[in-house]
């Protein structure tokens, strides 16, 4: 897996993306391999995917050992919105953001003192991501800081909070149009 994530890492730096992860999903011949790619300070968009998937299709069928196991397919796509959280720099990647994460001991036993009584047998939090370094990271838990240490962290995404996105403000309403239909109204009599 290491020299495939190295492959990829290259083919991406060709690209101009970063390879954000890599994943085998499925079993036999149903399997695929997940390559997961995103630009920083923008956005992946189809043209990225379709040259990381062609650069990695012509570096894998160059060493069809790389792979075993048989048929499999690839798939070249970005995180998407709700992103996983595998590794620690995904996590730095998604400092201030929302997170759920999944922890392998109840909160209770990692945080005995944790304010929240309802929270203290949670194995699953969710909550604004404060920091993230070597130990662990950080969460704000209903306001409350959790610092929970890597070897307690299963796994984590982010959460898209679709009531923070602004919405278009209403459209005002143009006097002009408000004044024909006065006036149809009245011609209408």
């Amino acid at each position: 897996m290491r020299q495939l994530e190295a492959i990829a890492r290259d083919v991406c730096a060709r690209e101009a993306v970063e390879l954000y992860d890599v994943e085998f999903v499925g079993t036999g011949g149903g399997r695929t391999l997940q390559v997961f790619i995103a630009k920083p300070g923008g956005s992946i968009g189809i043209e990225d995917c379709s040259n990381v998937s062609k650069g990695l299709n012509t570096a894998l069928d160059a060493d069809e050992e790389l792979i075993p196991g048989g048929p499999y397919s690839l798939e070249v796509s970005s995180p998407g919105l709700e992103r996983p959280l595998r590794r620690p720099e995904h996590f730095t990647g998604a400092l201030g953001e929302t997170a759920w994460v999944k922890i392998a001991r109840p909160l209770g036993e990692i945080q005995p003192e944790f304010p929240v009584a309802t929270l203290r047998n949670a194995k699953q939090l969710t909550g604004r991501l404060e920091a993230a370094d070597a130990e662990g990271i950080e969460l704000a838990v209903e306001g409350q800081p959790v610092r929970i240490a890597w070897a307690d962290v299963d796994k984590g995404k982010t959460i898209f909070d679709f009531d923070a996105v602004d919405e278009a403000p209403a459209a005002k309403p143009n006097p002009k149009n408000k004044k024909n239909k006065d006036h149809k109204k009245k011609a209408g009599r």
